[in-house]
């Protein structure tokens, strides 16, 4: 509401012919409002100055309530917030208000204040499980309060072998070389304002185990014929064929020829990889036949 301000009996008194705007009305202030009004500080760490706007008439204070965190302060002129909070503080509400002679206005800031030192310490995955022999995602680690300076894994204990701590970054990275059952390990966050732990559940597993299905291949076989072997392992890993030096045939892209008389061994192989183990040979034989058929 504007405030009017009585100017009759001074006009009265010195004859002045009409009233100057200044002297006749004064606005409150309205709308005010703050550059952030959802704060959350750090305990130790100076902030940036929060800064009010608002609209009508020039405000003469400003005022807030409840007290400021510890550390911080409010410029009852200007309204701006600094400073630098030295106790932690759940986020609550403060409202600040902006007054001049003719009204007042406010709005609500959300402030809380958090411990410096590194806590809520957490691993993008936990439990995490590797396979030995293969290299793993590096498992990186997130944390409250002000950035870790180191990352160091409890002194007695080791991760396994072929795996490494970043003592930097705390991420895990490696290939691990050694199946281990699972195993707890403790992780350390220190910064210059203390320290927390989190505890890493970590398994190794072995490589899987294959078997090569190779059915036997109708016998016998004629010289000059050929035969293309099917076979499957249990992992879903393509197979591979051999045949041995000496031998009664050939092979060549896959394909058996039966060059002479006698007996043909074909070995199935298939190697394993990052995932698997090498499964065990399986070996079949084709008798061959220079005779004339019955050839299969």
């Amino acid at each position: 509401m504007r405030q009017l301000v009585s100017v009759v009996t001074l006009c009265c008194l010195v004859g002045c012919s009409q009233p100057d705007e200044h002297f006749l009305a004064l606005d409150p202030p309205a709308s005010l409002s703050y550059s952030t009004t959802t704060a959350a500080y750090v305990e130790t760490v100076a902030i940036d100055a929060n800064t009010p706007t608002y609209s009508g008439g020039k405000v003469e204070a400003f005022s807030i309530t409840p007290p400021l965190p510890t550390g911080l302060s409010l410029a009852p002129s200007e309204g701006i917030i600094t400073g630098t909070p030295t106790e932690v503080t759940p986020m609550a509400p403060y409202t600040v208000t902006a007054m001049n002679g003719a009204g007042s206005t406010d709005t609500v800031l959300s402030i809380a204040v958090d411990d410096c030192a590194p806590h809520n310490l957490t691993y993008s995955t936990n439990p995490v499980y590797y396979t030995r022999n293969q290299e793993v995602v590096p498992n990186t680690p997130t944390s409250s309060g002000l950035p870790v300076a180191t990352y160091s894994l409890a002194a007695t204990q080791q991760l396994p072998i072929g795996l490494a701590l970043d003592p930097t970054t705390g991420a895990i990275m490696g290939t691990p070389t050694v199946a281990k059952a699972t195993t707890s390990y403790m992780i350390r966050a220190e910064n210059q304002c203390g320290n927390t732990t989190a505890s890493l559940a970590m398994t190794v597993n072995d490589l899987m185990s294959q078997t090569i299905n190779f059915p036997a291949p109708v016998s016998p076989k004629c010289v000059g014929q050929t035969l293309t072997p099917m076979a499957t392992a249990s992992s879903g890993l393509a197979v591979s064929f051999s045949v041995g030096m000496g031998q009664a045939c050939s092979i060549s892209a896959g394909t058996v020829m039966f060059t002479a008389g006698g007996t043909c061994t074909i070995d199935a192989n298939q190697p394993g990889d990052i995932n698997w183990n090498p499964a065990p040979q399986v070996t079949q034989s084709v008798d061959v036949t220079t005779a004339s058929p019955p050839c299969q």
